[in-house]
């Protein structure tokens, strides 16, 4: 096996991969849409945070589950949530705990930037061998 082949097939597999564990996300998300609770919460206060990849909101916010109990939770938002607004979430079942803010991004980025990464390792890999 020469040293091109096992770069290809190292990059098809990362490729196969990555598009898989990205079809396993979007699966897991789209079930946790259809089998969570839908409610709204309240945030309380949204702080400023800085990175290495700019800045973000870290947005805190309660909701009442089902049983009554109040449940505090957090996300992080590119843009700042005034404290008393309202946020639609989802909430699992079996737990409360396991939330997520009811958006694209919370539920179908990663799983779509995983799929779309997939092809890309693939036509990277094939055009810096075929040069």
């Amino acid at each position: 096996m020469t040293l091109e082949n096992f770069i290809l097939i190292f990059f098809i597999t990362l490729s196969l991969t990555s598009m898989a564990y990205g079809f396993y996300l979007l699966t897991k998300s789209k079930k946790f849409r259809k089998t969570s609770i839908k409610t709204k919460a309240t945030a309380i206060d949204s702080i400023l945070k800085k990175g290495r990849n700019g800045v973000c909101y870290q947005v805190s916010f309660e909701f009442q589950d089902t049983h009554g109990q109040n449940i505090k939770s957090q996300y992080n938002s590119n843009k700042n949530i005034k404290s008393g607004s309202e946020i639609n979430i989802l909430y699992s079942k079996t737990d409360s705990n396991n939330n997520k803010v009811e958006n694209f991004s919370s539920l179908y980025l990663t799983p779509i930037l995983f799929i779309i990464f997939g092809p890309l390792i693939l036509i990277a890999a094939s055009s810096s061998i075929s040069s």
